[in-house]
């Protein structure tokens, strides 16, 4: 039988401007997400499977950001 380690999540602090943090509430508010974290987490999967296809185009393995 395999054990299979279980996913770990770590914390973040971050701040940000307070008219996206109330744009953030008020999707949490609509139901589109159940918590502000639901909702920030997905932004940074549409930011790094962005990157990826971004990095694939530019057949690189790393795109500078800068």
């Amino acid at each position: 039988m395999e054990v299979v380690e279980e996913e770990k999540e770590g914390i973040i602090s971050l701040h940000i401007p307070l008219p996206l943090l109330r744009m953030l509430d008020a999707l949490v508010k609509q139901g589109l997400f159940r918590s502000r974290s639901e909702a920030v987490r997905f932004a940074i999967l549409l930011l790094l499977k962005e990157y990826m296809c971004l990095a694939e185009r530019e057949k690189a393995m790393v795109v500078p950001l800068r």
